[in-house]
């Protein structure tokens, strides 16, 4: 168990009980999470703070796991999306994947399964900004280099 992890997690879904089980786990793994019932909230959250991955339910009022997943990468490519949901089928899931997902999840979930799969994620985001870094640096030495 990872106690010493600082990423933040996005969680969305309209179920109460999904929002805090899911919650508690991921905490207990070291995770900050918010939490929101409510995809339009998770927009508005998108916009004032930073995630490094963020795990929704599918289907919900105001806007589909799958339209919150385009709206999500139209703010940030970058950010892995983990889909879940009770109804699911294969379609679906593909879907899912095609739009973007980074991986979706069956409900009921294996624990187990939900972690791997967040701190897969979790590491994808991590790469990804560390690669930005790297390259921002390259740039500004290759820049700075012309520059003499």
């Amino acid at each position: 168990m990872n106690t010493q992890n600082n990423h933040r997690i996005l969680l969305v879904d309209d179920d109460a009980m999904v929002l805090k089980t899911v919650k508690e786990l991921l905490e207990l793994h070291g995770y900050h999470v918010d939490p929101v019932n409510n995809p339009v909230k998770a927009l508005e959250l998108m916009q004032k703070n930073s995630y490094a991955s963020v795990i929704s339910d599918i289907k919900m009022p105001e806007l589909s796991g799958l339209e919150l997943l385009e709206k999500i990468h139209d703010v940030n490519q970058d950010i892995p999306v983990v889909l879940m949901s009770a109804h699911a089928d294969l379609e679906m899931a593909v879907e899912a994947v095609n739009k973007g997902a980074f991986d979706f999840i069956i409900k009921p979930y294996q624990h187990e399964q939900l972690i791997h799969t967040v701190e897969c994620a979790v590491s994808e985001f991590s790469l990804i900004q560390a690669e930005q870094h790297s390259t921002a640096l390259l740039e500004e030495k290759v820049f700075s280099s012309a520059q003499d």
